[in-house]
């Protein structure tokens, strides 16, 4: 298991990636190899990376990693919706009824 003081030390790459040093890159990558599957740990490790230019077979491998992974970190982008709203303030109960009706989609839960 990572410790916490390893997580805010990622947490910090992170956020500030200019300010790593190649020492840091160098835990990070030991890190890394004790756990393969932690994903901050991989996104640290690529933005310190980038910043110093690192190339290589491994460094590419887990880059092309993260890359495939960071689209289930992002938050999806929100799509406008663009609907023709006809002013139904003039319209009467029943005919919003029947327009809902008429409009009406059904939504299926995933499961």
């Amino acid at each position: 298991m990572v410790n916490s003081n390893e997580i805010e030390f990622l947490i910090n790459l992170c956020q500030n990636p200019e300010k790593a040093t190649p020492l840091d890159f160098e835990k990070l990558a030991e890190l890394l190899d004790q756990h393969p599957d932690f994903d901050l740990l991989r996104k640290a490790f690529i933005l310190v990376g980038e910043q110093f230019g690192a190339s290589g077979q491994n460094f590419e491998k887990e880059k092309a990693i993260w890359n495939t992974k960071k689209a289930f970190y992002e938050p999806a982008p929100i799509k406008p919706k663009s609907v023709n709203r006809e002013r139904l303030d003039t319209y009467s109960i029943e005919e919003k009824i029947n327009l809902f009706i008429q409009n009406y989609q059904a939504v299926y839960s995933p499961s």
